[in-house]
């Protein structure tokens, strides 16, 4: 009882939150499904008629093989951003949820915001976490400056660690360091629906233990 109960758990999906243990783990059954009757090819992407699409079976049991490709050759990003479709979306009745105030009853209320796969997908992909992506910049590196670029993906660096991690760097490289990054500047607006955003580049140098930041 108790292992049915975190089975469930896992495996149901959120009607407003997101589980993505439960639509990784749907995701992987579609692409084995799609596999199986010859779906991940040319001549299915093609049709445009939903009946033909959902009678199209070529029967080519590959389902297997493509689990084991998907583990050997993608990333989550990968997974998601190939699969996503709307024939996922529409066999698992999934859609992206807004939010917005009532003023009238003084609340916050939920509402169905996309059905579109790309809208679900985005949701997706905005969800997932890897840590930040830091080059070195060669032409602008000297012996006694290192200096690094974020490559920013829509989220910015987590601030309150980038002095400490700084001082740190400073001290390994034995000189100056430089970080250019790009920031997140949220509108003044108090509805979360219009609130506007706005990317601010900047650029941290530390020298000295002293940390100075600049608009570029």
């Amino acid at each position: 009882m108790d292992y049915a109960k975190i089975n469930a758990g896992i495996a149901s999906i959120s009607r407003i939150g997101l589980n993505p243990y439960a639509i990784g783990m749907r995701l992987v059954q579609h692409v084995e499904d799609l596999a199986e009757k010859g779906r991940i090819s040319y001549d299915f992407q093609r049709l445009e008629n939903s009946e033909a699409r959902e009678n199209f079976n070529n029967k080519t049991d590959k389902g297997r093989d493509s689990i084991f490709g998907l583990r050997k050759n993608f990333s989550d990003f990968m997974l998601l951003n190939t699969y996503i479709d709307q024939d996922f979306m529409n066999e698992h009745n999934l859609f992206v949820v807004g939010k917005r105030v009532n003023q009238e009853k003084g609340v916050y209320e939920y509402y169905i915001k996309s059905r579109k796969a790309e809208d679900y997908k985005q949701m997706m992909l905005d969800s997932l976490y890897h840590p930040p992506l830091i080059k070195v910049d060669i032409d602008k590196t000297l012996d006694d400056n290192l200096y690094l670029v974020h490559s920013f993906e829509g989220k910015q660096i987590y601030k309150p660690y980038i002095p400490d991690t700084l001082v740190g760097l400073e001290y390994l490289w034995g000189g100056q360091v430089q970080l250019e990054t790009t920031e997140i500047i949220k509108g003044d607006s108090e509805d979360s629906e219009s609130s506007g955003f706005s990317y601010n580049k900047v650029l941290y140098t530390i020298k000295d233990k002293k940390i100075d930041k600049t608009n570029l």
